[in-house]
């Protein structure tokens, strides 16, 4: 999550002794709204182009001089730095690291940085904010569980009732998801489009149960006489070991690329019947039975290599004229080396067999 220390601050700086004419040049010359004023390194307080352009150039600074109602740390989230501002209903407010000062830091630029990340319609933020709060987690050695949704068929609510009505679609879906989440071990997002995404540090256990209060996987809106239905797709939340903590960009976009590849197999393909029909003719395990066949596999594998193998996801993929995929994640740990890998094999007759050689294939052939 963006931290004020990721933003550019204000760090000009005028001294107690200078007067409100040279200030204003100053601020002017720097192209910014007020000044910070300090004493030997401390900081004072700050005056601001307002009273600068109201003043007598040669009136002290010290007139005019503004004490901070508050002060912020470098590492306080843009979030949570905002609602200070709103509780203060400060213009501006000093950063410090530590005892050190940094610049001072506006509600304007703020409300700008929130803006940006922000989306207003449905009162969510955007990825970055997910990615960066996601990073964080993995940092932490925290586990990570990405759930990717998307809305079934959403361009014919647009084109049948109109955007506006589709706007309220999307106003929907984001409350019922609002409503379920906790702050404190969720991140929901607007990822873009009609998808959304929830990266979370629950056990898996508790992410199914939390997907079981999602209502049958439908939502009504007044515009709409027939349910709203939506497809999700998850990855991630079953490591059994410490997760790493090299590369944890890299992990969380592979985490929601999965999610997103697990959400498209499982959202109906009604558009076009042909595909649907050849779809349906690839054959299919039931969901509980993929990560039971790729462990199994995983097993034999590990037995036979005198190794360590972990599944991660076992994931699959349709696509068009019957070229289905199974992609398998996880992790290898052979002679004190340990390394990720994905395999992904094309579908073939025997669905089971398919699986079992992607485990062997992408944790034995490097």
């Amino acid at each position: 999550m963006r931290k004020l220390a990721d933003l550019n601050l204000n760090t000009l700086i005028v001294t107690e002794d200078a007067d409100m004419g040279s200030a204003l040049l100053s601020m002017q010359k720097g192209g910014v709204a007020a000044a910070a004023v300090l004493r030997k390194g401390e900081f004072l307080g700050f005056v601001t182009i307002e009273s600068a352009v109201l003043s007598e150039p040669n009136t002290p600074v010290s007139d005019f001089l503004r004490r901070a109602s508050a002060h912020l740390e470098a590492h306080d989230a843009i979030r949570s730095a905002s609602k200070k501002f709103v509780q203060q209903q400060a213009d501006f407010l000093p950063v410090f690291e530590g005892k050190r000062f940094l610049g001072i830091v506006s509600a304007l630029a703020l409300i700008t940085e929130l803006g940006r990340s922000y989306d207003p319609l449905t009162e969510l933020s955007w990825s970055d904010a997910l990615r960066d709060w996601g990073v964080d987690r993995l940092e932490l050695g925290q586990e990570l569980c990405v759930i990717f949704f998307d809305l079934d068929n959403f361009g014919v609510y647009n084109k049948t009732y109109g955007h506006l009505v589709g706007d309220h679609v999307l106003q929907g879906f984001a409350k019922l998801l609002s409503k379920r989440i906790d702050i404190t071990k969720d991140m929901l997002v607007r990822y873009g489009g009609d998808e959304f995404a929830l990266a979370t540090i629950r056990p898996r256990e508790e992410i199914a149960d939390w997907l079981a209060t999602l209502q049958d996987r439908q939502f009504y809106i007044p515009e709409i006489p027939a349910p709203v239905t939506f497809s999700y797709g998850l990855s991630g939340g079953k490591r059994t070991t410490e997760p790493s903590r090299d590369h944890v960009a890299a992990t969380l976009d592979n985490l929601i690329s999965l999610a997103s590849k697990d959400c498209l197999a499982n959202k109906p393909q009604t558009e076009d019947r042909e595909t649907t029909k050849h779809q349906r003719s690839a054959p299919l395990p039931a969901t509980s039975d993929w990560m039971r066949i790729a462990t199994h596999a995983a097993h034999q594998a590990a037995t036979a290599s005198q190794s360590t193998i972990e599944i991660y996801d076992t994931l699959f993929i349709r696509g068009d004229k019957e070229q289905h995929q199974v992609v398998v994640t996880g992790k290898m740990a052979q002679d004190g080396q340990e390394y990720a890998f994905r395999s992904v094999k094309p579908v073939t007759a025997d669905l089971e067999k398919t699986i079992r050689e992607a485990v062997w294939e992408g944790a034995l052939l490097r």
